[in-house]
């Protein structure tokens, strides 16, 4: 009869091998999780410095076909920043942490002197703006471009590798 009681006891619990090994598998999940959420929020923080660019621009070109007059901003490659020339205390600006960095794109740093940092963008009353571009390069190595259409006035977009 102690035979079955003890055999009855050795069924109905885990060993501590098999548990051991859940805890295992809970660990490495979580691991998962982790990295993939930390992704996620760079990611994010990406995404959110696009936007923050695109809005600043097209706020130029509002501000320039509300006011009626020609709105200048400066891009600058060290410091990274978009700001607004002239305008006095309402001039608009943005500048990025310091793990991102802008760039200017080929048809500009073709046009402009080698050690030029900066480049002027023009957004005209009428809406259109002068056409060049540049790129926002993120911490993960993401180039973002931002084309300003020059009769349009859209901002068009594309995403490369920082390697191009």
């Amino acid at each position: 009869m102690s035979l079955l009681i003890d055999r009855r006891r050795s069924i109905s619990g885990f060993t501590l091998l098999e548990l051991l090994i859940v805890l295992a598998l809970i660990g490495i999940a979580s691991g998962l999780v982790v990295a993939s959420v930390d992704k996620l929020s760079s990611r994010i923080d990406e995404r959110r410095w696009e936007d923050r660019t695109r809005h600043i621009l097209l706020a130029f070109r509002a501000q320039a076909m509300s006011s009626g007059q020609t709105v200048s901003a400066v891009v600058s490659v060290s410091p990274s920043e978009i700001r607004q020339m002239g305008n006095g205390d309402r001039a608009m600006s943005m500048k990025l942490p310091s793990n991102f960095s802008f760039e200017l794109s080929g048809n500009v740093r073709s046009a402009m002197p080698l050690t030029s940092t900066s480049f002027t963008l023009y957004f005209f009353p009428d809406g259109a703006m002068d056409g060049l571009s540049f790129d926002l390069i993120s911490p993960s190595g993401m180039r973002h471009r931002f084309k300003l259409a020059k009769h349009t006035g859209r901002v068009l977009e594309g995403l490369g590798d920082a390697s191009n």
